[in-house]
Formats: C-alpha cells, structure tokens, sequence
C-alpha cells in the first residue's frame, strides 16, 4: 500500500471516531435519567447525516389551499384588441343603422324631434339668406338715447 492510501484510511478512521465520541453523551453521575442534556453540535450533525432521521418536508404551507383567495389578476384587453373591438362595434351599428329593412323614415325622425309648430314671428335670415338679401336699412342716430335704444347682440 502507498502512503497516500495509509493517510486517507487514517483521515476515515479519525472523522468515524470524532463522530462517535459526538453521538455519545456524556452525563454526570448524579444527573437523573429523566432529565436530557440537549444535544451537542456533533450529535446535531450526526443526525442530520442520518438518513434514517429525514421527513418529508411540509409542502402544505407552499401549495394553495380553497380558502384563499385567488392572488392572479385577470387579464386586461391589450390596446390592439381594444382598438379592433371599439372598430367592430361601430361598423355593426353602422350596418345596422343603414339596413334597409330597418330604414324607414319615423326610426330616423322621431316623432318628438319633429318641429310642427308655425314659426308665428319671423327670425333674422340665415346663412345663404343674409348673403343673397339686400342690407337691412340702419336707422339714423342722431342722439345718445338713441344710441341706447337699438337691440344688444346676445352673448
């Protein structure tokens, strides 16, 4: 055998020593054998090493249960699908609102924005009237009573 075999079976037996003195426990004479000293980092080693001391782990704390709550959020529309909704909905109403089955002249003028009243006094010309009339005759104003008299432009 060559030295380096003689020095790793004296390195084995030393570790197998030192962690037997670990697992034995050392108690006074007079300590009752109720009483348990707690036990020694060694010991504490030795029994973590030992696979005939492993549980389970508790998987309990990390896997969901039906009391709580749902932590997901639910997914918000991206902008593109907003954007092709917003656009599909308007074309529907669109066909809808030109579908000749459905175009009749009451749907698209109710009754109630019908205007039947006779307009009893006559208002200022519009647009395409005050640009084909002749001006209106401007009164003279000779006085400051005068002046105060004429008709004020609603605001």
């Amino acid at each position: 055998m060559g030295k380096l075999a003689m020095e790793s079976k004296l390195f084995a037996r030393t570790i197998l020593a030192l962690a037997v003195l670990g697992m034995i426990v050392i108690t006074p004479e007079n300590a009752r054998s109720e009483e348990k000293m707690p036990p020694s980092t060694m010991q504490r080693f030795a029994r973590g090493m030992n696979p005939m001391t492993w549980t389970m782990p508790d998987f309990g704390a990390l896997m969901p249960s039906q009391d709580q709550p749902k932590k997901t959020k639910p997914k918000k529309p991206s902008f593109f699908s907003q954007v092709s909704d917003s656009a599909s909905g308007g074309w529907s109403k669109t066909k809808s609102f030109f579908n000749p089955k459905k175009l009749h002249p009451s749907r698209i003028f109710p009754a109630s924005t019908r205007n039947n009243q006779v307009r009893s006094e006559p208002k200022e010309p519009g647009f395409w009237g005050s640009l084909f009339s002749s001006e209106p005759e401007r009164q003279e104003i000779s006085t400051v009573n005068d002046f105060l008299r004429q008709s004020r432009p609603a605001l």
